[in-house]
């Protein structure tokens, strides 16, 4: 039985590289066109901030179509993961608390926010790192010789 749970052991190793992976690819599929969307729609995008009573629409807009599309890309190299996981994390932290809080009647439907799973997922990129399958990975080695 022993072997058994150490073989297991080995291969669930392995299994949190591609996980890490996966996670990141999929962030990354999710934010690149949200960002991009805001980016080539900025007026829009402006405007939908403005409607939700975000301070500073026609600054944050850019500034959060940007976070999201740059970090997307960064997220899919695998380039300064850590880094880049943070902004993400706080944006849709206000983002859950702009469009859905006022709209919630008990904490739970909290965890009906897509916002919210996103920043979970971001968190687990930002406690792991970016994996094996990484551009951080691979300057890491460089710098390490």
């Amino acid at each position: 039985m022993k072997k058994v749970i150490e073989k297991f052991n080995q291969y669930a190793h392995h299994l949190i590289a591609l996980m890490t992976l996966g996670n990141r690819l999929m962030l990354a599929a999710i934010f690149i066109p949200a960002g991009w969307g805001k980016l080539t729609h900025l007026g829009n995008t402006i405007d939908f901030f403005t409607s939700l009573g975000i301070p500073l629409p026609q600054i944050q807009a850019p500034m959060v179509a940007g976070v999201e599309f740059l970090g997307g890309l960064l997220l899919a190299m695998g380039l300064m993961t850590r880094a880049t996981a943070l902004p993400l994390i706080a944006t849709m932290i206000v983002a859950t608390m702009t469009t859905k809080w006022p709209d919630m009647k008990r904490a739970l439907e909290l965890l009906d926010a897509t916002e919210l799973l996103y920043a979970v997922m971001l968190a687990w990129v930002f406690v792991v790192g970016p994996g094996v399958f990484s551009i951080d990975r691979v300057i890491s080695k460089k710098l390490a010789v």
